[in-house]
């Protein structure tokens, strides 16, 4: 989503290195996080997943969930990409 985007701007972007510290922020918070989920059984085969932007970090969802899952471990226990 755009919101999701915008958070990946904001935590990709380094004044003194540009864009460098991107790939490790999607790394870590994006495919670490939709992993763990996958290996944790949460999406079906075949579903459409969305990445989201919150204050808590990304939020997980598949176009058959009724409820998104916020991933505030992700956020909270990560270094600054600053």
């Amino acid at each position: 989503t755009t919101t999701a985007r915008d958070l990946l701007a904001s935590e990709g972007y380094d004044r003194q290195f540009g864009a460098r510290p991107l790939k490790r922020v999607i790394q870590q918070r994006i495919q670490n996080g939709l992993a763990n989920r996958l290996l944790a059984g949460e999406f079906t085969e075949g579903a459409t997943l969305v990445v989201d932007g919150r204050a808590d970090g990304f939020v997980f969802s598949s176009s058959d969930d009724t409820q998104a899952r916020s991933d505030s471990s992700l956020a909270s226990g990560l270094p600054s990409a600053d």
